[in-house]
């Protein structure tokens, strides 16, 4: 088991990160937890402790891949803009007005995990992630 513990932050200037400049942060006083489990599978789950959020949530990796495998040859940018990528990720898309059951949370998850898997030389292991 890992814990992992990131302050809040409000970005100043969000899209000097991605161009190599200095990102001004400010910071307030929420932060994030996350309590982390390896499994022996390739499947990662998501509780959220906040009660709005749907929980568990859960994805497989080598099921995320299938849906383009061809894309994910050829790369990550194919990949996240293949069309049967995009419906999955919409539709777990948070709408402004919904206030509970929200699914978004788990599309950041999928994108660190399955982003991070690209790079990977080892085969995939899955976690449960407690937020």
């Amino acid at each position: 088991m890992y814990a992992f513990r990131a302050p809040a932050r409000i970005p100043f200037n969000p899209h000097c990160g991605h161009q190599g400049a200095w990102v001004p942060y400010g910071t307030h006083r929420r932060e994030i937890i996350c309590l982390a489990a390896a499994r022996t599978d390739d499947v990662v789950t998501l509780t959220d402790f906040d009660p709005s959020h749907a929980s568990p949530l859960s994805f497989g990796l080598h099921t995320e891949i299938s849906v383009a495998s061809d894309a994910w040859r050829r790369g990550w940018v194919d990949y996240i803009e293949h069309a049967g990528v995009a419906r999955r990720r919409e539709a777990l898309a948070d709408p402004k007005e919904r206030m509970h059951g929200h699914t978004g949370s788990i599309n950041f998850v999928k994108a660190a995990a399955l982003r991070l898997m690209m790079e990977a030389t080892a085969p995939p292991k899955g976690a449960d992630l407690v937020i």
